[in-house]
């Protein structure tokens, strides 16, 4: 069993205790105006939204298992004002199985609250940052 999977087992766990369930309308509005490429040909980086907190977090965790099929790991975190530690915890999943897979990682424009918790908790080697 991958890191990944592992993370979304616990995440579908705590979801479930916290929120009787998953978001689908969050899942909805991360992906809603995504396109899987730019014009160019690039990756399109998914906007990750403001609020990342513990009923987030599956969701989440679904949106990057479709990006990591997909063989693109772009994320832009401009916007997150509050993030939740299961969050971090599938985003540093990501990070790693991207790894194992050799899919860059990147999580472009992170927000200071997003930069200030990865450093807090220790996360700026499994969860780079780039700008």
């Amino acid at each position: 069993m991958t890191t990944f999977m592992i993370a979304q087992c616990f995440v579908a766990m705590m979801a479930h205790a916290v929120s009787d369930g998953c978001s689908a309308g969050l899942i909805a509005s991360m992906t809603q105006n995504f396109s899987a490429t730019t014009s160019s040909g690039l990756p399109a980086a998914l906007p990750l939204p403001a609020s990342l907190d513990l009923t987030a977090a599956l969701p989440l965790c679904e949106a990057l298992r479709t990006l990591l099929e997909e063989g693109a790991m772009r994320l832009d975190a401009r916007d997150v004002e509050r993030i939740s530690t299961p969050c971090l915890q599938v985003l540093a999943a990501a990070a790693s199985s991207a790894r194992a897979r050799g899919i860059a990682f990147r999580l472009e424009r992170a927000s200071v609250v997003l930069a200030e918790a990865i450093t807090d908790l220790g996360l700026a080697t499994a969860i780079p940052i780039e700008d």
